[in-house]
């Protein structure tokens, strides 16, 4: 992997540079800022703008212009709702292409762009190709991760509540009923996204002056509420009933003071109705499986 990592970058360059119909091509990620900065771990997150993304998507022979591969695949990207090719190149360098039309692009230009893009943006940026100057309106974007941010309406607020309660019955359900896979899955998946997103929120409400605030909880030890990761401890489960149970237990009081503090700060009702029922039914059920 060394040696390809070493002249990687300069390969995609110049591969980008060779290809009348690709107009831009720029490095995001670990390996364009200084913040967390890439290690030998690290992929290679690529944007690149064209006249038609469509032919990099649909096939990956290009690929081998760049170097030999040992896979390659389709997956959704982890902001902005777009496609991307995940590559395994030789030697085990990994790296992750995202294609935009030039129509989009300029679209985006003037009409501005998701938040999430702009997140991701902010943190580092740097210009492998430009053969049109698309790079001046992302880099007006600044360096600043919060910027733009909002709280969320107090309906999405009470939204998320009431989501992450159902599938707290839900899961007490699966466990009675004695489906271990669907339950644990629920609860380490769906319901532990729901948990993220308020730590997201709770961070912003009550450490008003912390910015750096990362996406898919990456460093969210730095970032979170110290007692966050104190609380994560047990709050995952083993494949087993025994575990499940009070890992749900954890999950459903960290969501609580979450919640109730990140609600006291934006001054948002809480709890919402039917709360202590839901709550109250969950740990008369869950006792039975967990004792």
């Amino acid at each position: 992997m060394t040696t390809l990592a070493a002249t990687l970058t300069d390969r995609i360059t110049q591969w980008g540079k060779k290809q009348d119909d690709i107009r831009a091509v720029f490095l995001l990620g670990s390996r364009a800022r200084d913040d967390h900065p890439a290690d030998q771990w690290s992929d290679w997150d690529v944007l690149v703008i064209c006249i038609d993304p469509e032919p990099y998507l649909s096939e990956s022979t290009w690929l081998q212009a760049i170097a030999p591969i040992w896979l390659t695949f389709l997956e959704p990207t982890a902001v902005g709702n777009l496609t991307e090719r995940r590559v395994l190149f030789e030697g085990g360098a990994d790296a992750d292409f995202t294609f935009i039309s030039v129509t989009l692009a300029n679209n985006l230009a003037q009409n501005g762009f998701p938040e999430e893009v702009k997140e991701v943006v902010r943190r580092g940026m740097n210009v492998l190709v430009d053969k049109e100057k698309f790079a001046l309106p992302l880099e007006e974007l600044g360096n600043d991760p919060s910027q733009g941010w909002n709280a969320p309406p107090e309906g999405e607020f009470h939204a998320l509540i009431q989501d992450f309660l159902y599938h707290g019955v839900w899961v007490t359900k699966k466990l009675r009923r004695g489906e271990m896979w669907t339950a644990k899955w629920c609860l380490d998946g769906y319901m532990k996204k729901q948990l993220l997103t308020m730590i997201q929120w709770h961070t912003r409400a009550t450490q008003t002056w912390r910015r750096n605030i990362w996406h898919d909880g990456r460093y969210l030890e730095e970032w979170a509420d110290e007692r966050v990761p104190e609380g994560l401890a047990t709050a995952f489960a083993e494949y087993d009933p025994s575990y499940i149970a009070p890992a749900l237990k954890q999950t459903l009081y960290m969501f609580h003071w979450l919640t109730e503090e990140t609600a006291r700060q934006w001054q948002y009702t809480f709890p919402p109705s039917a709360y202590k029922e839901v709550i109250g039914w969950i740990n008369d059920h869950i006792t039975a499986v967990d004792s």
